[in-house]
């Protein structure tokens, strides 16, 4: 009974103290894994304020703008490629040299539209793993 008894404390004992002391890990760009549960990247940003790292928050902060910006590039690259192409003077027997160089302009500005929501959504993730990077170390 006794060897049962030391044989069941040493599990529990054991297991007790291997477990993860609060930290988060990387799922994909919308979660994170915070105590095995997954939690979105706004609650994480809410444990980071809760626990008081102030880098994580920041970084959390961060990444929450540059979704913003993704969104709203993304859609002005559309918009504007849409209407660009409305205005385009391709088909249009009367085209002189002007033209060109203003079809040349739209198509600058919906490629720099689609470069910036590229690079902000990257920029996300590298923010994203700066938190948690600083959440973890912080604690």
């Amino acid at each position: 009974m006794k060897r049962i008894l030391v044989v069941v404390f040493m599990a529990v004992f054991t297991v007790g103290f291997s477990q993860s002391e609060a930290k988060m890990k990387f799922i994909n760009t919308h979660s994170v894994e915070y105590n095995g549960e997954k939690i979105k990247i706004k609650d994480a940003k809410k444990v980071a304020k809760e626990k008081a790292s102030n880098v994580a928050f920041k970084e959390f902060r961060k990444a929450q703008f540059y979704r913003a910006g993704s969104i709203y590039l993304d859609v002005a690259f559309l918009g504007s490629f849409i209407v660009f192409n409305q205005l385009s003077s391709v088909d249009d027997p009367n085209r002189n040299y002007d033209d060109g160089l203003f079809d040349g302009f739209l198509d600058a500005t919906s490629t720099t539209f689609l470069v910036g929501g590229g690079l902000c959504s990257a920029l996300r993730v590298v923010s994203i793993h700066r938190a948690i990077n600083a959440f973890n170390e912080s604690n």
